[in-house]
């Protein structure tokens, strides 16, 4: 099975269950805030539709992953239209269509001093940080935002997490919908909430768990964009 085949079965399914009661019904802030719900649907009739395609585990895993970015992108420019800002997929074909001065920052932020201890010598390297979407204020081409993405996160929240020590200038933001509900609550955090709460900028999380527990560095879906435009004012520097 083709996995473009996949993600446009998804791209399509989606458009159907949102424009079905329930969900027609619900505001696009509820939506959003609780898309796991919808995930759900979205997961049994995937493995419906191509229980008989080979390996479905490894292709739902890896469409899924994908159209999680693309209905995280979509939402936010959509919210964030008319407001000088845009998210960007930094796929390698979606990269190249950013403007260069990003392109440039992006390369320059992606480089670390590192000491050989052994000789006492520095080199300047550049890492290999997998990032999925970046937000950029289009009036000045700065980065305001690295924003990953991920329906389960598991060991991979490590891959955030190192990126956000590298990202010089950079708040990094982390989209859950925390389906194998890692988050735990905020009086009794997992081991990985409190890494995410300690490195990561912001954790929004599309979760209808009514358990979570929201707080100051967790917080429901709906508030990622004024978090955004507030980073924009303060031309995305940290404190």
């Amino acid at each position: 099975m083709a996995e473009d085949t996949g993600f446009e079965f998804l791209e399509k399914r989606f458009a159907e269950i949102v424009k079905a009661p329930p969900f027609s019904e619900w505001t696009r802030e509820k939506l959003y805030d609780n898309l796991d719900v919808v995930w759900s649907l979205l997961e049994k009739d995937y493995f419906a539709m191509f229980r008989t395609g080979g390996n479905i585990q490894q292709s739902w895993n890896n469409n899924n992953g994908y159209f999680y970015e693309k209905v995280v992108l979509d939402y936010l420019n959509q919210e964030l239209e008319g407001k000088n800002v845009r998210v960007y997929n930094m796929g390698k074909r979606k990269y190249h269509k950013m403007p260069l001065s990003v392109r440039n920052q992006i390369s320059d932020s992606l480089k670390v001093n590192v000491t050989r201890k052994c000789i006492n010598q520095r080199y300047q390297l550049k890492t290999e940080i997998e990032l999925d979407l970046l937000a950029i204020d289009m009036a000045t081409n700065r980065i305001i935002s690295s924003i990953t993405c991920k329906t389960r996160y598991r060991e991979r929240v490590y891959q955030p997490l190192y990126a956000s020590l590298h990202l010089s200038n950079v708040r990094a933001i982390f989209v859950t919908m925390d389906r194998d509900r890692n988050l735990k609550t905020c009086e009794k955090p997992s081991d990985k909430r409190a890494l995410l709460e300690h490195y990561m900028d912001g954790v929004f999380v599309n979760s209808s768990d009514k358990r979570l527990g929201f707080c100051a560095m967790i917080h429901p879906f709906k508030e990622i964009v004024p978090k955004i435009l507030e980073w924009k004012l303060l031309n995305g520097s940290h404190h």
